[in-house]
Parts: C-alpha cells; structure tokens; sequence
C-alpha cells in the first residue's frame, strides 16, 4: 500500500523472513451509469457551429441530441445533420452551407496546426514552410495529408506531428474532462494528476493517447462512467448547460 511497506517487506526478504501477504478487497464502482451515446468529433463541432450562430437554439439543439441518443440506443446511429433535419430544426439547404462551414474549417485549422508544430519542432524548414503556406493560400487543403502520401512525412514524424495536432485540438476539452471527472466525484484529485502526466510525458514522446483512455486503463473509472463524463463535456460545449446535471442525469446512486 505504501513505498514504506515495500522497503520493510525487502529487509524482511534480505533477512530471510518469511512473509506475510495481505489481500485487499477491490473496491467496487461508486456509482452505476446509464447506457450513453457521445458527440462525435464532427458532430461536436457541427452543433458548435449551428448554436454560435444562432441557427439552433440551445433548447432545440439539446432535443436534437436526446433523439440522435435514443436512436442509437434503439440500433439506429444518425448523424447529428441528418437529426437535425429530421426534427425540422434546420432545413436542407441551410444544413449544406453548415456542412459545407464545416469542413472548411476542420481543414483550415488542421493545415494551422500542422504549421505551427512543424515550425515548433522543427519538422520543416522555414523555406518548407512558406513553401506549403503559399500552396494553402492558392486553394490547396490538407496540406499534411498531402505531403504524408507523396512519402515528403515519413512515419515517425507522422506520428509525432499527430499528436501534436491532436492535442492542439483537443487539449481542452482534456482538461475539461478531467475538472469534470474531479467536481463530480468520478475520480480523485490524485488520479487526476497522474492521468494528467501521463497524457503530457505522451504527448512529449510524441504519442497521442486520450485523457480518458489512461483513466480506464489505470481502473480508476469504468468505460460507461468515462461515457457519461465525455458525453456531458461535449454537451456543455455545444449547448452551455451544465456538465453536473448531464452527469447526474445518467447517473444510479
């Protein structure tokens, strides 16, 4: 349980001692969860879009996401455009130019961070850089997925560029995940921490692994429990409300 007992139990051992080995009872979970559905990534920055705007209400918006969930609880995955339609909340033509919003801007940003990590760590020269800037002005996208299938990125430096541009993107909502996993007594303050320098010593390493998968991988909370804590942060996203009541909402004491 301690470093302390396992030095004791080592000079016991160098003195020929036989030991005593205590068991532990598992703890079990504190709480149970109700079956989810989470927020894809694009669906995540779909709603964003549509509610920033004000395209969609926040109250219309958490009704699309209720049916998107139930439908998927009932075997039927829909994207979250195709439920907004569905529920009249945006017509067809409106849902093309949000799409169409969209994609530029997941492009967009992913050719900016892909940028400024290249230059951060030094993946291409300043030249390269401007190079490939000038061909983003000129209309071309995905300027890393370009330069990866002309074999100009090898494997090593994709993997290092990946997690560097996944973090970027994701970094806070991490950081969110992990406050409201902390205030809503999912997982200790502790645990935290350790997930947290994993997550970073990773990233340096120049390997991506989620938040959340270091919290399960290490027992401190179960996949539905991690479910319900990343659907609630990405709900809060897309519609302000609070990550307490979506959490306990799924929640069985």
């Amino acid at each position: 349980q301690s470093f302390a007992e396992v030095l004791e139990d080592l000079k016991k051992v160098k003195q020929g001692q036989e030991l005593t080995l205590d068991t532990f009872p598992i703890k079990k979970a504190k709480f149970r969860f109700i079956e989810c559905y989470i927020p894809s990534d694009e669906d995540l920055l779909l709603g964003q879009i549509a509610v920033h705007n004000k395209i969609v209400q926040p109250d219309m918006m958490e009704e699309c996401l209720n049916r998107q969930e139930n439908l998927y609880l009932m075997g039927i995955t829909l994207d979250l455009s195709d439920v907004l339609v569905d529920q009249k909340a945006v017509p067809p033509q409106q849902i093309i130019a949000l799409q169409k919003t969209k994609l530029q801007f997941m492009l967009d940003r992913g050719d900016e961070m892909f940028f400024r990590c290249s230059a951060n760590n030094n993946f291409l020269s300043s030249s390269e850089i401007e190079e490939y800037k000038k061909q983003q002005k000129a209309g071309t996208k995905g300027i890393a997925a370009i330069l990866f299938s002309q074999g100009k990125i090898n494997e090593e430096k994709r993997q290092k560029i990946y997690a560097a541009v996944k973090h970027m993107i994701s970094g806070e909502e991490e950081k969110a995940l992990l406050k409201a996993s902390i205030e809503n007594n999912l997982i200790s303050q502790s645990q935290a921490d350790k997930c947290s320098r994993i997550y970073s010593n990773n990233i340096v390493m120049g390997k991506y692994r989620t938040v959340g998968s270091v919290i399960v991988e290490k027992g401190f909370l179960s996949p539905e429990g991690l479910a319900i804590a990343i659907r609630a942060v990405r709900r809060n996203i897309i519609t302000g409300k609070p990550i307490a009541k979506y959490i306990s909402d799924k929640r069985i004491q």
